[in-house]
C-alpha cells in the first residue's frame, strides 16, 4: 500500500516534469517565432508548472514588453518577471541585461511597482527588491505609499527604513 503510493508520486513527479519540459520547448518556439500571445499564454503555465525555472520566467518578460512595452504597469511586471529569474539564478546575463534596459527609465514604473507591494511572494517580494534597487528614485512614491493603509503601506515603510 505504502510502495503503491510513493510509486504512484513518483510517476506524477515524472510526468510534471515531462510536462514542463514540453511547455518548455513550446514556450521557447512561441517566443522565438515572435508569437507574443501565445508565448506569453505558455511562459505563464509554465511558471504556474514550475516556479523555479529562470528560464520561464525570463521568457514570460521576454513577451510581456514584445506585448506591450509602452504601457508602465506591462513594464513593471516584466520587471519583476527577471529580478525572479536572477533570484533564482544569480547572474543570468540574459534577465540582468533585460533589467538593467528597463530600470534605465524608471520613474513611471515605480508606481506600478508600489502597486505590485500588494501581491503576495515571489511577485510582492521581487517588486521590492526592484524598488530596493532604485533606491533614492523610489523613496517620494514609497512615502507616499507609506502614508497609505494596509499592506503597501506596511511594505513601504519597511523598505523607507531599510533605505535610511
Amino acid at each position: 500500500m505504502v510502495f503503491g503510493w510513493l510509486f504512484g508520486e513518483k510517476k506524477r513527479q515524472e510526468t510534471s516534469t515531462s510536462d514542463a519540459r514540453a511547455l518548455q520547448a513550446q514556450a521557447d518556439e512561441a517566443t522565438n517565432a515572435h508569437d507574443v500571445a501565445r508565448g506569453e499564454s505558455l511562459c505563464r503555465e509554465l511558471v504556474r508548472l514550475a516556479p523555479d525555472n529562470a528560464d520561464a520566467w525570463n521568457m514570460l518578460g521576454v513577451n510581456l514588453i514584445r506585448r506591450d512595452a509602452a504601457d508602465p504597469q506591462t513594464r513593471a511586471e516584466a520587471v519583476v518577471t527577471w529580478m525572479r529569474a536572477l533570484a533564482l539564478r544569480p547572474g543570468d546575463s540574459r534577465a540582468a541585461d533585460h533589467l538593467q534596459a528597463e530600470l534605465q527609465f524608471p520613474d513611471e514604473l515605480i508606481p506600478s511597482l508600489i502597486d505590485s507591494l500588494e501581491k503576495p511572494a515571489p511577485s510582492g517580494d521581487d517588486a521590492a527588491a526592484v524598488l530596493a534597487q532604485l533606491g533614492a528614485k523610489a523613496k517620494p512614491a514609497l512615502s507616499e505609499a507609506a502614508a497609505r493603509q494596509g499592506r503597501v503601506a506596511e511594505r513601504a515603510r519597511s523598505l523607507l527604513e531599510t533605505l535610511g
